[in-house]
């Protein structure tokens, strides 16, 4: 399998150096700047010439490893700048959680196959992402041949394909946004209670950090059921309201969102069983 990029941001520079030590030929990188392409190649070893021509002629399956927003558009300018007949019978494979497929209309118009592969993983900068590509889990939808092509891939990075409905495709987004996006959120709000607590915020932050990486170890064994721990699965109204009684006096900004989720913690603890009468109650109260 040759391997082509369009995009060389943090996504495709992750899958170009991930794939390229799996022994991928990468035959191009296409990208909208010349340093981008100039930077990944030396990190590979190989010069490209920032073509999108030779991407798509070199290469038999094609990464678009652009913004979300432009892949409609890259699809387009593909289809209008390269000829039926060097399109027909490639794999062309979009990594975007939300969009579907049908974003690469215009090339399958042309005889490409399309899909969209996307892993489920987070990728903060373009130098050591592409080990997060192993032992993950990455979402697929798209035609028969892009599957084929995508399982490939996957299997050398020792991943697993999970197939994804298209009109399901925002929630499945959706959910990788709330645990991954939001845990950053909710890390930031940690922080913030601390620096109202009067400690560091960086140290605080470096603190709980093994609480953070043991709950996620917790979620993966017991379930976010079994996972949960703390004040409201023990049904325990005082702490709750001590919380929301200081969070009023040093840091009134967090209340609703430390509401919100306990809203949500109360409804796992009520299907756990591991709260009374009374105490559902009195929580009910503190958390409306």
């Amino acid at each position: 399998m040759k391997i082509g990029i369009i995009g060389a941001g943090r996504v495709g520079s992750a899958l170009a150096i991930g794939l390229a030590k799996e022994k991928f030929p990468i035959e191009g990188v296409f990208n909208k700047t010349d340093n981008p392409v100039k930077t990944l190649g030396e990190k590979i070893g190989v010069s490209f010439n920032n073509s999108l021509e030779e991407v798509v002629s070199k290469a038999d399956t094609v990464f678009i490893t652009v913004p979300d927003d432009i892949l409609e558009k890259m699809s387009l300018f593909i289809s209008e700048k390269i000829s039926s007949e060097v399109i027909k019978g490639k794999v062309f494979l979009h990594c975007s959680g939300a969009c579907t497929s049908g974003v690469l209309g215009a090339i399958s118009e042309k005889g490409g196959f399309t899909g969209s592969l996307h892993p489920i993983q987070t990728f903060a900068d373009r130098t050591e992402s592409w080990r997060g590509l192993y032992n993950i889990y990455y979402g697929f939808e798209g035609s028969y041949e892009a599957q084929k092509a995508a399982e490939t891939i996957v299997k050398a990075f020792n991943g697993r394909l999970l197939i994804i409905d298209s009109e399901a495709k925002p929630l499945y987004h959706a959910a990788a946004c709330v645990l991954s996006n939001y845990t950053v959120v909710l890390s930031y709000i940690a922080g913030g209670l601390l620096k109202a607590a009067g400690l560091d915020k960086e140290t605080g932050i470096k603190a709980l950090a093994p609480l953070a990486a043991k709950t996620i170890k917790n979620i993966e064994l017991l379930g976010p059921e079994g996972a949960l721990t703390g004040p409201v699965s023990r049904g325990d109204s005082g702490v709750i309201a001590q919380h929301l009684d200081a969070m009023s006096k040093r840091c009134p900004e967090f209340i609703d969102i430390y509401r919100t989720l306990g809203k949500t913690a109360f409804e796992i603890a009520l299907k756990n069983g591991s709260i009374n009468e009374e105490k559902e109650r009195r929580l009910r109260e503190l958390l409306q």
